[in-house]
């Protein structure tokens, strides 16, 4: 079978090129061209009319040469005695047709046809190959093969879609068959008709054709398990040079380090991606790099010792005894997360400035233990402060005495900035007033220094993120146990809010309530009022519309906004009372209403948003095996008693995620 090879058109200067290399005697030559890849011989061999005279010369260069090269390819089917070697290295290395020498192109597809032995083009594979009623020969070939199936098995043949649909409007593929592979099989016929061969003619063609698609198969794989093979030589080069370089920096003291460095933190330096044997000059380059790169990793396996002494003390004496003192508080007492717990002098001292390789004791620990139901009243009421000062700065109050005793009022609303109305003692436990500590700013100021914002840079006191304040780089582990609790923003996101609090008042004007009334009393009665206000006509319920509407008490304050004409005329009423049959529906709504709650977790104030029904469920869950703040595997006497807990928390009613999704209540009948 012969076959189109590419060649250059011999040029003096490239001639002169190549002339001392052909002036090498001739083993020695031979040498030189074995250790090129195949398809580098080939082209090797269309560079100038010497080598080709050479290399082509299948007597004297097959053995020598093409054989020797061929045999270093793994995985490659050996040569087709129809072809010769280069004609084998061109069918299978290269790219371009080996009828018309087109290369793939967006318009031109190139494929190889192994069994055929020969790689085509789209144009001259429907030259070379026919469909079955297009075929020369055709009662001669159906003395060997009656029906296009029989000839599957004789001869080469490729699946081709037709250029138009059927009348189906399909395109199914039929198949097109090999003329040369045709011709050879019908004269083989004619030479074995009078033979004794006749009888098993067929039988050795069907063997024939199955050596040939193996061979196919073996070709089509070649490329897919050389990649393999090159993958797994530059594995084992990978792994050879990396415990190279790891027995060289052992040998230095860094045993450790690199042993984790390798495992864990593998970068992208050239001197580890490389795939070859490290070299002595190489080593001497990147010593320098790689020492100073030890010792970072060992600061930072330091800092993972050092966390992990602060993380197993934290464990065994810290987190039972918070969790025993929470459990030991009345139910929904708002308290401090175990992160500010264990930033308390006391608590630090212990845990950060005892050397890690001596034990602590209880005793230790009492003078700590001691000062938490003080230090708990302390954040409470300096809350509460931060609270009073958000009332203080509003216009409603602006120039008077302001106590604690206005917190608990219905009138006294306060917003976040992501938009939510928020009442007292509910704003305290809201999810925006703490941030995870692995968001949060670090100062480390020593200690005896005053906690001032003078002591914080602009940028600092001006962060939305709140700093936290450690004594010493030994405490930064104390944040890294607890990177997931939250930590308090001094309420850097709340307001006291004006327009809910006119709202409130006309509220409780229209209920026949006294201005006074509780928090509380609003969370056991519920009450439901229709709303004239201007700033609910986007909600289609402040019109002259048919249908009306009521609201919640606090799913219409969530709801109400400021004026867009202050000052003006708004009508006799704000909001209006429902009673007798209106009354009655309204109640009927609150008991079928869906309850969107948010609960805070007291040890690490993680919110979850759920229905009231499952929240509890979600709440023991995130005790019991997601909370950094308890001992986890948890301790079996504790078990019940936080099963307890969580069965006594009370869910607040006005603290509602998605409640301007809750439905209105109708109070006309269209």
């Amino acid at each position: 079978m012969k076959h189109a090879l590419p060649s250059n058109a011999d040029v003096p200067e490239r001639q002169h090129a190549f002339s001392a290399l052909l002036d090498l005697p001739l083993d020695v030559l031979c040498n030189v061209l074995v250790v090129l890849g195949p398809l580098d011989l080939l082209n090797l061999a269309q560079t100038s009319k010497s080598l080709r005279t050479v290399l082509m010369n299948k007597a004297e260069s097959r053995n020598t040469i093409w054989k020797p090269v061929l045999d270093s390819e793994e995985c490659l089917p050996p040569c087709p005695k129809e072809l010769s070697e280069p004609a084998y290295v061109d069918l299978v290395f290269s790219e371009h047709c080996l009828e018309c020498l087109a290369l793939p192109s967006e318009t031109v597809q190139v494929k190889p046809y192994f069994d055929a032995l020969t790689r085509l083009c789209n144009s001259c594979l429907l030259e070379k190959f026919k469909a079955w009623g297009e075929l020369p020969n055709a009662r001669e070939l159906r003395d060997i093969a009656p029906y296009p199936r029989d000839l599957h098995a004789l001869v080469p043949y490729a699946s081709v879609l037709p250029p138009e649909p059927n009348e189906a409007g399909l395109r199914p593929t039929f198949p097109i068959f090999h003329l040369e592979s045709l011709g050879n099989l019908i004269e083989e016929r004619n030479r074995a008709r009078d033979s004794e061969r006749s009888k098993d003619f067929l039988e050795q063609q069907k063997e024939a054709m199955g050596r040939k698609r193996d061979f196919s198969r073996a070709c089509v794989d070649f490329p897919r398990l050389q990649q393999k093979r090159i993958y797994a030589q530059k594995k084992a080069n990978y792994r050879k040079r990396r415990a190279q370089i790891r027995d060289l920096l052992a040998a230095l003291g860094w045993a450790r380090e690199v042993d984790h460095f390798i495992r864990y933190d593998f970068t992208d330096e050239a001197i580890w991606q490389s795939y070859s044997e490290l070299k002595e000059e190489e080593w001497e380059d990147n010593k320098e790099m790689l020492v100073n790169l030890m010792k970072d990793k060992r600061e930072a396996l330091e800092r993972e010792d050092r966390n992990s002494h602060i993380r197993h003390r934290i464990n065994k004496w810290l987190k039972p005894m918070y969790t025993s003192f929470i459990l030991s508080q009345p139910p929904n007492t708002l308290l401090p997360t175990i992160l500010e717990i264990a930033l308390m002098d006391e608590f630090r001292e212990v845990l950060c400035t005892t050397p890690l390789d001596k034990d602590l004791t209880e005793d230790m620990f009492a003078s700590a233990t001691a000062r938490i139901p003080s230090f708990v009243e302390e954040c409470r009421q300096r809350r509460i402060e931060q609270l009073l000062q958000c009332v203080r700065q509003s216009s409603t109050y602006a120039g008077q005495e302001v106590s604690a005793d206005v917190l608990p009022l219905t009138s006294t609303i306060f917003r976040c900035y992501c938009g939510e109305r928020l009442t007292f003692p509910a704003v305290l436990a809201h999810e925006c007033n703490c941030l995870a500590a692995i968001w949060c700013a670090v100062k480390v100021l020593e200690k005896g220094l005053p906690f001032l914002r003078d002591l914080l840079t602009e940028a600092e006191a001006n962060s939305p993120r709140p700093t936290v304040r450690l004594y010493n780089e030994t405490e930064q582990s104390i944040l890294k146990v607890f990177e997931w609790v939250g930590v308090w923003r001094d309420l850097k996101n709340i307001v006291f809010d004006d327009d809910a609090h006119e709202h409130v008042v006309k509220m409780l004007d229209a209920l026949e309530w006294g201005r006074g009334t509780l928090v509380h009393e609003m969370e056991e009665k519920q009450p439901y009022v229709e709303c004239f206000c201007e700033c609910y006509r986007r909600y289609g319920m402040a019109s002259d519309a048919i249908s009306r509407k009521a609201l919640r008490w606090m799913n219409a304050i969530q709801k109400c906004g400021p004026h867009a004409t202050p000052g003006a005329n708004l009508g006799p009423t704000w909001f209006l009372k429902l009673e007798g049959p209106l009354l009655a529906a309204a109640e009927e709504h609150e008991q079928k209403r869906d309850r969107n709650v948010d609960a805070a977790c007291p040890w690490c104030m993680d919110h979850d948003h759920k229905n009231e029904g499952v929240l509890k469920r979600s709440l023991r869950s995130h005790v019991f095996y997601g909370c950094p703040g308890i001992l986890n595997p948890m301790p079996s006497n504790l078990r019940q008693p936080l099963d307890d807990f969580v069965a006594t928390v009370s869910l607040p009613a006005t603290q509602l995620s998605g409640i301007k999704k809750e439905g209105f209540v109708s109070v006309v009948r269209c």
